[in-house]
C-alpha cells in the first residue's frame, strides 16, 4: 500500500480497510533496500509497520483536516500502547513543531 493509498482510507473514512491492515501485520518496505548490493541478501534501511502511527505521520504529512484526523484518534488511538506507539513516531520523526501549536490536554485518552 502506497502512502497515497493510506490517505484515500482516511479521507474516505472506511475504517474496516484500515482496521485489517492492522490485523494484517505487513511491514512497508522502501524500494531502494530491495535491489540486491553486490551480491548479498536484500536488506531493508528503512520500514515500517502499517500501524497506528503510520497513518498518524499521514495526517501529519498530508495535512489532512482536523474533522477526520480527530475521527481517527477517536477510533484508533485509544490504548496506552497505541498512544505510545504513536509518540515514539513523533519523536523518531521530530515532528516538534506539531507539539508546539497542539493543545497537549488532547493527546492522551482517559
Amino acid at each position: 500500500m502506497r502512502d497515497e493509498d493510506g490517505l484515500k482510507l482516511l479521507t474516505s473514512r472506511d475504517y474496516d480497510l484500515i482496521r485489517h491492515s492492522f490485523d494484517l501485520g505487513i511491514a512497508k518496505l522502501g524500494r531502494a533496500g530491495l535491489i540486491p548490493d553486490n551480491g548479498r541478501s536484500l536488506k531493508c534501511s528503512k520500514y515500517r509497520l502499517y500501524n497506528q502511527a503510520f497513518y498518524e505521520e499521514l495526517l501529519i504529512d498530508f495535512r489532512v483536516e482536523e474533522r477526520v484526523a480527530q475521527n481517527y484518534r477517536e477510533r484508533f488511538v485509544t490504548t496506552e500502547q497505541e498512544v505510545l506507539q504513536v509518540l515514539e513516531m513523533y519523536c523518531k520523526q521530530d515532528y516538534h513543531e506539531y507539539f508546539n501549536v497542539t493543545d497537549k490536554a488532547n493527546i492522551s485518552h482517559k
